[in-house]
């Protein structure tokens, strides 16, 4: 059936030359024809693609068979009006272990938990397990001694990538070949873990309860967390591209098809942006464009539509965590904004088309593309000001730990539990009202703190844990 539809192609795209053929007088009838060609000849090339890779799998019969052991039985869930997991007794299905393999020992608070961190030759940890508690869990230790690293491993496991570096190399311990990091955590829906193992000179590995994991997409929403430091202020004073990122991260986490739409959108627009520094001429960048504008345009359109989305439904959250912060001295403001306008996604594609149309020369002269959502900013303002412009340090850092606060209570209603939140050395930029109000956010939240210094006993409460971290050895205070 496959073969007749590629023989069927075939004679379409010989057609569709002959066509060509027959009116090269008629220019304009021989451009429409060779763009069809070449927007055929793609689609043509990926189901090439894909029948190679199923023979491929047909083959491997072995293969086979064990991907099929790992499938297991268990009952689908059902879920009630007020988003929780209840029991139910239809009909049994098989499912991937990835999707299913969590254990019966449910989360009754709601709020997504660790309960045990491991790892082995992550930067200058040493080989050990900490079990945090399922609240405030305060780790002490002077400079250099693995505090950061502690909190940075368990970020890696939510997102697959360091908040620090993009080199995987820089993670393992100096002298080391391998090193692995295993979280293993409790939500509402059960009990999981998440291990990743680096090597040197190769790809790391990402097991989700035991199952491999291909693709940095499928980690997403296993473990939600929320990640805060000093150096998070940048998302208020540096680039829109920060502001972006920060997005991003969120919307990751919470929508995988957002993450799919992000990186078709970054490998179609660098296709494109490729096409237009080796164009010879206008006519030849209008050829190469063509191939990619469709795509671009889809979901470039998919993310402005999403970010908006979220963002208005951030601006309220942050503007309450603002006010508790400041005493309601101080309203923030916050707004998405893009150089692409629509109501809905149709609206939006058909206005990105027409961008990306308009803007075709000015593009073709600058040999990169000017118009699209890797442009697009988020507007911060403080009482009708500017914060980035002629907000004061203070207010930059207030302004950061509000929106950090403001997904909280985001994912809470986006997915139905806090996420961990994890506090790198924060407490030092913050006054003592502050303080206390940051680790009182919720009582059934789990926090992760790293500070220089012993905390304060009136900011500490009732369920806590205190470690001290001295050479990368991490042990409790009783």
């Amino acid at each position: 059936m496959q073969l007749c539809k590629f023989e069927m192609c075939g004679k379409i795209l010989e057609r569709r030359i002959a066509t060509g053929k027959n009116h090269q007088t008629d220019k304009t009838a021989c451009a429409v024809w060779r763009r069809r060609f070449l927007q055929s000849i793609s689609v043509y090339t990926l189901q090439l693609k894909f029948l190679r890779v199923l023979r491929f799998w047909q083959r491997r019969g072995a293969k086979s068979e064990r991907v099929r052991s790992e499938y297991v039985t268990h009952k689908r869930p059902t879920y009630s009006a007020q988003g929780d997991c209840r029991k139910n007794n239809s009909t049994e299905v098989a499912k991937p272990k990835l999707y299913c393999s969590l254990n019966h020992n449910t989360n009754s608070g709601g709020n997504m938990k660790i309960t045990q961190i491991q790892f082995a030759n992550y930067r200058n940890l040493k080989t050990q397990t900490v079990t945090p508690c399922d609240g405030l869990n305060v780790f002490v230790g002077d400079n250099a001694q693995g505090k950061t690293n502690l909190v940075e491993s368990v970020y890696l496991c939510c997102i697959g990538k360091s908040p620090r570096t993009d080199k995987d190399k820089d993670l393992i311990c100096w002298g080391q070949q391998k090193a692995r990091v295993k979280v293993t955590y409790l939500c509402r829906y059960g009990e999981g873990e998440i291990e990743i193992d680096l090597t040197l000179g190769a790809r790391k590995k990402v097991t989700v309860n035991g199952v491999p994991v291909a693709k940095t997409g499928d980690l997403m929403g296993y473990l939600n967390c929320i990640y805060f430091s000093p150096n998070e202020i940048r998302i208020i004073s540096q680039s829109p591209a920060e502001r972006r990122r920060f997005l991003d991260i969120d919307l990751c986490q919470t929508d995988k098809n957002y993450f799919y739409s992000l990186v078709r959108y970054n490998k179609a627009l660098a296709q494109r942006n490729n096409a237009l520094k080796q164009a010879r001429d206008l006519d030849g960048a209008k050829d190469a464009a063509f191939c990619w504008d469709k795509i671009i345009a889809e979901e470039g359109a998919r993310i402005v539509y999403k970010r908006r989305r979220f963002c208005a439904k951030l601006a309220p959250l942050a503007k309450q965590a603002h006010e508790k912060l400041c005493d309601g001295k101080e309203t923030l403001e916050m707004d998405y904004v893009s150089g692409i306008s629509g109501e809905n996604l149709q609206q939006l594609t058909k206005n990105f088309s027409a961008a990306l149309e308009e803007n075709l020369i000015k593009d073709f002269q600058l040999r990169h593309t000017s118009v699209g959502c890797q442009r697009d900013d988020v507007s911060l303002k403080i009482n009708g000001v500017d914060v980035r412009s002629f907000g004061s340090q203070g207010q930059l850092r207030t302004t950061a730990l509000s929106l950090k606060l403001a997904e909280l209570s985001l994912f809470r209603e986006t997915i139905g539990e806090y996420p961990v939140l994890i506090l790198d050395d924060v407490l030092s930029e913050l006054d003592a009202d502050r303080q206390k109000r940051l680790l009182n956010f919720h009582e059934d939240l789990q926090i992760l703190l790293t500070s220089a210094t012993d905390v304060s006993q009136k900011l500490l409460a009732e369920k806590r844990k205190i470690f001290a971290i001295a050479d990368g050895v991490c042990t409790e205070k009783k």
